[in-house]
């Protein structure tokens, strides 16, 4: 009897479903089962997992809401290209394999922080426009409180993290930019996904805190000028830099532990 059909449990069931899965999916990111071709038969798939038909049908439903495979009748399940076709949840699924594909991870990072960046850019230029406009407060808070939970615990990436990317949220909320929010809100989760990722862009958490409280004195003096924005968005690009090479670093040191001694 497979093994999850003496498991009547629904969580237990959904344990399995988003396990299988993500083997599945990391066969479609690392070329076991390249764009265009067919996965195997869900008989095939049941026996290769260990598990019921019924449970790969879930899989296969789960695989295509995430945007990897499509079915067609007549032809099966077919593989897409999800690099050229994936969404912002295929995103999530892939960088979700930082640890087995660096290269690929140190990519998506990569381009993650650039669109971040762009968000970024695109809500400042709007504030600069006419800084008096738009109200600081609710960023201030934001950083204020950033500040206060780097003081208690500067080794507590996760709530570091989060703090600082409500910091960002409200700027973009403040410019009045939803659709650009939405994205960004999407972005923020796949970062927070990878421990290694919220570790190695807060390593010095003391820098960020400098960064805004600097961002925030151009705004509410007024002076939030051309040249002020040129050097938001040089800081911005200077630490997303380092972050990706300490990033691509620390994936390589783990990838080195995990390799069996050679003899």
């Amino acid at each position: 009897m497979p093994p999850d059909a003496a498991q009547p449990k629904d969580a237990t069931r959904v344990s399995v479903v988003e396990q299988v899965a993500e083997q599945i999916a990391f066969g479609i990111a690392s070329g076991v089962y390249p764009a265009g071709t067919r996965l195997p038969s869900v008989r095939n798939l049941a026996v290769e997992h260990g598990i019921n038909p019924s449970t790969v049908q879930v899989v296969l439903g789960r695989l295509q809401s995430a945007g990897f495979v499509d079915s067609h009748q007549g032809l099966g399940v077919l593989v897409r290209d999800v690099r050229l076709l994936g969404g912002i949840e295929t995103w999530r699924y892939l960088f979700r394999f930082s640890q087995q594909l660096p290269d690929l991870a140190v990519r998506m990072l990569e381009d993650i922080l650039a669109t971040r960046a762009t968000l970024v850019a695109t809500a400042v230029r709007t504030i600069a426009k006419d800084p008096g406009k738009f109200d600081s407060t609710g960023v201030r808070r934001a950083v204020e409180q950033l500040e206060l939970l780097i003081a208690a615990n500067p080794n507590d990436w996760d709530h570091v993290a989060q703090a600082e990317l409500h910091a960002v949220r409200m700027v973009i909320a403040i410019a009045g930019q939803g659709l650009a929010l939405a994205v960004f809100n999407s972005v923020g989760e796949m970062l927070l996904e990878v421990p290694d990722v919220v570790r190695t862009m807060y390593r010095d958490p003391q820098l960020h805190v400098v960064f805004w409280k600097a961002f925030l004195t151009a705004w509410e003096s007024g002076e939030l000028n051309e040249g002020r924005i040129s050097a938001v968005e040089e800081v911005i690009h200077q630490r997303d830099t380092e972050t990706s090479k300490r990033f691509r670093s620390r994936l390589m040191r783990g990838r080195t532990r995990r390799s069996p001694a050679r003899r």
